[in-house]
């Protein structure tokens, strides 16, 4: 029997179809709940969400910037996410990308793809390459834990025949959310480190 949470019991939707399915638990976490709550504080047009602190910043650097994303070992030192590091569940192929600060889209983009993964795997954080030094970002700077609360535990990828995992399905959402909300190109894609 899994021990029910304030977090579990918001986001907890009974669906007959999926509850029969399932058969580990009878429970249906709805990202979609989340992300209702989520999404205005990701970008809010009355004050500065931090995607428009963060693309505002780094719109202003001058040359490419390289983002790294970083775990926690057990010695609670950074190691790159594409080593085997404890506490992040998603396998990564990659540890990071670059951004282009000419390239508003890019950052745009780019800015997007790393909150997703820290709100996917809150245990990572983004090193930024600056000219002036590193900015190091951890989404706990910018959300309450509640708000970060274990997105790879959703299950709204099992009722839908076009995503694969739960990663996929947030991607999606993010960037149906860049398109529709922030005025972003149709054609760009948040990038998957996996």
């Amino acid at each position: 029997m899994k021990i029910l949470t304030p977090d579990i019991l918001f986001t907890m939707v009974f669906l007959i179809d999926s509850i029969k399915k399932r058969s580990t638990s009878g429970y249906f976490l709805d990202f979609d709940l989340a992300w209702r709550n989520l999404a205005p504080k990701i970008h809010n047009r009355r004050e500065s969400g931090c995607y428009d602190i963060l693309t505002d910043t780094l719109s202003k650097e001058g040359e490419l910037l390289k983002v790294e994303f970083f775990g926690r070992d057990y010695n609670w030192l950074l190691r790159p996410i594409n080593t085997k590091t404890p506490y992040i569940s998603t396998t990564f192929s990659q540890s990071g990308f670059t951004i282009d600060p000419n390239d508003q889209v890019d950052v745009e983009i780019k800015v997007l793809s790393m909150l997703l993964w820290m709100m996917m795997e809150p245990n990572i954080e983004a090193v930024i390459k600056l000219l002036t030094g590193d900015m190091t970002l951890n989404i706990h700077d910018y959300f309450d834990h509640s708000d970060v609360m274990g997105f790879l535990n959703f299950h709204n990828h099992e009722l839908s025949d076009k995503h694969e995992d739960i990663i996929s399905y947030v991607m999606d959402k993010f960037k149906s959310f860049y398109v529709t909300y922030l005025g972003g190109n149709k054609d760009s894609e948040i990038f998957d480190l996996r």
